[in-house]
């Protein structure tokens, strides 16, 4: 009778433990590295903090997602001092493209790996070695460089459509540059690359700079530009953010005489009158529902409300499904599928300068450039402005949107040139 017992009480605890490894061993079954998967990373060369991109070959995985952890060593195991850099997802390819990742500002000089896993460390694909350098690391930095030419601030943050210059030093000399923007969040199709512009050739200090163009339909975030060159052997990288801003501009060419539709016109809203109409394009706008439109005056009180058909945002605009069509309009160049929306501004606005319109997208704030309210006179609109004291000119400040290199131009308080710019006070 005891051998019974103890013979079924071994058959029990096998049984038990049993029902315990199967699952696990499952759970792995689903989700494993190809044999013979492989992974590249560029650069090769890289400075601690910068970026680097993520290559696989195709159906590398079987899983979702993939975990990337940073190794001094290539065993094909996951040990407790990997460092976990990220979890991020699979193409349709169940693989990696230029999938970026940022190496640790604490990493110290020396030779590292990628260790990429999608079963928590039962499979484990090992990228190629790449170096940490912390000595003259290749370095990135970026500005809006339509920003500066217009104000001569150095800035890492813009809009879209604007140029952006990117400078690099301490690349490989004489060797041509390739550009990466990237989506800094981790794309859920995976496919973080945006846009790669071909950049020049660094000097023979390895220093170079490019000017390039940021894509209309990017919303409002953080981004990331990745720079590489090199040859065969060594590939020298480095990264740097940028900070893509919404905006939203009045589009008052509807307001513009005869005869100067040849040009875009800033012209006034007409004051003292309710239910006027206005049409505002948006760009880098955050993707949501327009909640609410509130009119400030230069002093940022609330003085009006606007109203407006039912509007989404996708794609950094307006998306309707109730918006108007866009005009001629100069405020940037308008692909066929960019449109605006009416918002009709309930009560009458008094003759001054600096109303803004501020937009609530989804709980996110965004104010309208400037435009101004004033009474037309011979069916022009103009501003009347009266010096403070003593007689004779005035200065003025003058803010113009969209004028092209050619455009006449003739600002006046008191006379509707061919583009009027929009005034906004006196100095």
């Amino acid at each position: 009778m005891d051998e019974k017992k103890c013979f079924l009480s071994k058959v029990l605890l096998v049984a038990i433990l049993a029902s315990l490894v199967i699952p696990f061993a499952t759970s792995y079954a689903s989700a494993t590295a190809s044999s013979g998967a492989t992974a590249q990373v560029l650069p090769t060369v890289v400075g601690p903090g910068n970026a680097v991109l993520v290559n696989t070959s195709l159906n590398a995985f079987t899983g979702g997602s993939v975990e990337i952890y940073l190794s001094t060593n290539n065993l094909a195991t996951i040990s407790s001092t990997d460092t976990l850099l990220a979890t991020v997802p699979l193409n349709s390819n169940h693989a990696l493209l230029n999938q970026n990742v940022t190496i640790p500002s604490s990493a110290s000089r020396g030779y590292y790996y990628l260790k990429l896993t999608d079963d928590k460390g039962a499979t484990v694909v090992v990228s190629n070695k790449f170096l940490v350098q912390t000595i003259t690391p290749p370095s990135l930095f970026v500005c809006d460089y339509t920003i500066f030419q217009r104000t001569g601030v150095v800035g890492s943050q813009g809009y879209p459509n604007d140029t952006v210059r990117v400078c690099g030093s301490n690349f490989l000399p004489n060797k041509p540059v390739k550009i990466y923007l990237i989506d800094e969040l981790i794309s859920s199709k995976g496919t973080p690359v945006i846009k790669t512009y071909p950049g020049p050739t660094t000097d023979s200090n390895g220093n170079f700079h490019a000017n390039v163009i940021l894509p209309i339909d990017l919303i409002t975030g953080t981004y990331l530009f990745v720079a590489i060159n090199g040859g065969d052997l060594y590939r020298f990288g480095a990264s740097a953010t940028f900070q893509v801003l919404p905006v939203i501009y009045p589009d008052l060419y509807q307001y513009a005489p005869n005869g100067t539709q040849n040009a875009y016109n800033l012209y006034s809203v007409r004051a003292d009158s309710a239910y006027q109409t206005l049409v505002f394009y948006g760009f880098g706008l955050p993707t949501g529902t327009l909640e609410s439109v509130q009119i400030e005056n230069a002093q940022g009180q609330v003085v009006a409300t606007g109203v407006f058909p039912q509007t989404q945002t996708s794609g950094g605009v307006f998306s309707g499904p109730y918006t108007t069509a866009p005009n001629f309009t100069k405020v940037m160049p308008l692909p066929n599928n960019k449109i605006g929306v009416n918002v009709t501004i309930v009560q009458p606005l008094a003759p001054g300068f600096g109303y803004v319109a501020v937009f609530d997208i989804s709980g996110v704030s965004i104010t309208s450039y400037p435009f101004i309210a004033s009474v037309p006179t011979n069916g022009l609109f103009s501003a009347q402005i009266s010096p403070s004291s003593g007689s004779g000119p005035i200065d003025v400040q003058i803010q113009a949107i969209g004028l092209i290199a050619g455009d006449p131009f003739h600002p006046s308080p008191y006379f509707a040139g061919y583009v009027v710019a929009q005034l906004l006070a006196p100095i």
